[in-house]
């Protein structure tokens, strides 16, 4: 027997359901609605996907009043509140979720407490939403024994994992994910795949996690693509292969997933696994930014500002710029990060997307450096130095250069990167939270410049050139003085070939005030 592929079964199937859906079958109409919303089995058309939705919330109100079925109003009830073929009514959703709801159907308690859990259109209540989520857990277990049934296994493993209407209990929640896993649920497989990369309720098991990715990825689940996409990119459990994770992340990029339309577009445009495309790579982040992706929005702003292999448009830049600002502000209040907050206190610094503020980035940077961020600690400690947007305090100031150095420090024992490498080394000249010490600040300086840092090997020649003038103007000072003791008057043009170099000593005084440690 020859094996029918994925995307074959899925053709025959809106087949069958266009043939059904033309003798007014209403569950006909409610899937082809479905494929034809998501582009599976036949071409993508909103606008007929939106008349067969209305087709069939028609049908199914009146097949409901002549027959009342939980199953149905189920639907109906999504119908309203996702505003399927209509605007969204999320009153009239409720309505029906509740009617359901009352004949014990356990997918409309489970939805049901999500929102209570949420404040999803109903007054938060967790109380309530834990008492909902006991009885549909209940109800599936009783349709488990009855009618074993994917779905109803994978809605068991997501209670159990997130602990609503039981305990949390990772171990049940992945033999549950692997029950309907096996039975071919797709998104089950991604779950199993996930226990197995993060060792949740098993061993863990990098290969294990690879191999429930790909079947979940061949059965088009988008977020097992882009999880595989990330193992390949860092070589988790395969060997790593920039080409293949370019192509999961753009299979799930076309699938919609946010997070893989933003690594589909970091790897065009670095070139990592495909042809370096700029243009390419603006289109993936205008899709990412779209959905209110602050990052892509960010780069976006980057990319337009700098105007390398695309059209400069300073305006289009800064509207992203805002768009990312206001997306980190409103990530950052819902989670506080150190790093968003470094983030956003350097959009302030540098007026991205905002006035330029340095009194709210030295907030900003406060709040990111509290953290232990010591890339905030730095440019916050730099600020107090230099008195922007705070009272200049150079005790105050040394203090948190102490613990950013020390951040510094133990970053580079795991990654000796070549910029930072390169900033320990300006820390050390400058005795920047440390004791000045130039030997070491030289070390640091190799250091970077052999990781390929090029401002440290100018450094390096700049420091060189200095040593070698100040060592010539030491022995010419002694012969100098030689010359005096004898009292002899010699005007030896060698004396003044040799003669300290001021314009040198004034352009690195010069170097050495102006260089930004930023």
């Amino acid at each position: 027997m020859i094996p029918v592929s994925e995307p074959s079964r899925i053709k025959v199937a809106a087949e069958w359901y266009t043939k059904a859906s033309m003798e007014d079958v209403s569950y006909a109409d409610y899937r082809l609605a479905q494929m034809y919303s998501n582009g599976q089995g036949v071409e993508r058309d909103d606008e007929l996907a939106g008349v067969l939705y209305q087709k069939a919330l028609t049908e199914f109100i009146e097949q409901d009043k002549q027959q009342p079925d939980a199953d149905t109003e189920f639907r109906v009830a999504n119908m309203y509140l996702k505003g399927l073929g209509m605007e969204a009514n999320p009153e009239e959703g409720l309505k029906w979720l509740e009617i359901c709801c009352e004949k014990k159907n356990a997918r409309a308690q489970y939805q049901l407490a999500g929102m209570y859990q949420k404040g999803d259109g109903v007054p938060q209540d967790e109380i309530k939403a834990q008492s909902l989520y006991n009885e549909a857990l209940a109800g599936f277990l009783e349709q488990e024994k009855e009618t074993p049934a994917a779905y109803v296994e994978y809605q068991i493993a997501s209670m159990y994992k997130h602990g609503n209407g039981t305990e949390q209990d990772n171990y049940a929640a992945f033999q549950w994910y692997v029950e309907a896993a096996e039975k071919g649920h797709p998104h089950a497989a991604y779950c199993t795949a996930r226990a197995y990369y993060e060792g949740a309720g098993t061993e863990q098991s990098y290969p294990d996690a690879v191999k429930w990715y790909q079947k979940a990825a061949k059965s088009g689940d988008a977020y097992a693509m882009y999880e595989l996409g990330k193992m390949y990119r860092d070589g988790i459990g395969v060997e790593s292969n920039k080409e293949k994770a370019y192509q999961h992340f753009l299979a799930a990029a076309k699938l919609g997933h946010e997070f893989a339309q933003f690594a589909a577009a970091k790897a065009l445009l670095s070139g990592a696994g495909v042809e370096k495309n700029i243009q390419g790579a603006v289109d993936w982040f205008r899709e990412c930014a779209e959905k209110e992706n602050p990052f892509a929005a960010y780069q976006l702003g980057v990319l337009f500002s700098a105007g390398e292999e695309i059209s400069k448009d300073d305006s289009l830049a800064q509207k992203f710029y805002s768009m990312a600002i206001a997306g980190f502000i409103s990530l950052d209040r819902k989670k506080p990060d150190a790093g968003i907050e470094r983030k956003i206190a350097q959009m302030f610094y540098s007026g991205n997307g905002t006035a330029q503020n340095y009194a709210a980035a030295a907030q900003w940077f406060s709040m990111s450096a509290a953290k232990d961020d010591p890339y905030s600690q730095f440019q916050f400690a730099r600020m107090i130095q230099k008195g922007e947007g705070t009272p200049v305090d150079e005790l105050k100031s040394q203090l948190i250069y102490a613990a950013a150095i020390s951040g510094f420090l133990k970053i580079l024992q795991e990654n000796p990167d070549a910029d930072l490498l390169y900033k320990v080394g300006m820390m050390y000249e400058a005795g920047l939270g440390i004791k000045r010490d130039l030997s070491t600040a030289k070390q640091y300086y190799t250091e970077a410049a052999a990781e390929g840092n090029v401002h440290a090997q100018l450094r390096l020649n700049q420091i060189q050139a200095y040593q070698n003038q100040a060592a010539v103007s030491t022995v010419m000072g002694l012969f100098n003085a030689f010359v005096y003791s004898l009292g002899d008057n010699i005007k030896d043009s060698t004396t003044r070939k040799y003669r300290h170099d001021r314009k040198l000593t004034q352009k690195q005084k010069a170097y050495d005030e102006q260089e930004e440690l930023m």
